[in-house]
């Protein structure tokens, strides 16, 4: 009987962490990380920012209130189409450390007819949805398959859209 729980045991920790590793492992296309239907979506602002530590400078691409038909918005969402991500183990694990937030993001809010949400990328292949609408905002966490993709986003936000500078104070944090 005892050998009986023990080997149970046993199989039950090995078939949650194969589970585990599976769910992982799957890919989802972008449209699917989005909690809400992007033909709803009416206005659109985009946040690119880019840190140089060494020189004390934090360079800010910002475009706010596009509409949903406008040629930019089309663009961006014909590169974010192609994008694929993995589920994150911060979905399950609230206390993962958020050590991996790199000096380059990219953060797109998205105001649709039920729910406004953000995505925000990172350099680090890290990816942020927040559904923002009501008092509880809820947060998933992804990787994105391929940087390039990342990649591909920032080139054309710094093309398309005008930039700022700040000027960061000594502990790397804009005044």
């Amino acid at each position: 009987m005892k050998k009986k729980l023990i080997i149970t045991i046993i199989f039950l920790i090995i078939s949650g962490f194969i589970g585990l590793i599976i769910w992982g492992r799957v890919q989802y296309p972008y449209l699917s990380i989005v909690p809400g239907k992007t033909d709803h979506i009416s206005k659109i602002s985009i946040d690119a920012r880019e840190t140089d530590l060494e020189k004390g400078i934090r360079t800010i691409y910002d475009a706010s209130n596009l509409h949903a038909e406008s040629v930019m918005w089309k663009d961006l969402q014909t590169i974010l189409e192609k994008t694929y991500y993995r589920k994150s183990f911060e979905n399950i694990i609230p206390w993962f450390p958020d050590s991996k937030r790199g000096l380059r993001n990219i953060n797109i809010i998205m105001v649709g007819k039920d729910n406004t949400y953000t995505i925000n990328w990172d350099e680090n292949n890290f990816v942020e949805v927040m559904d923002i609408e009501g008092d509880n905002p809820m947060y998933r966490y992804y990787h994105i398959v391929d940087n390039k993709y990342f990649e591909e986003l920032m080139s054309y936000i710094k093309t398309n859209i005008g930039s700022r500078n700040e000027t960061m104070s000594p502990g790397g944090i804009a005044p």
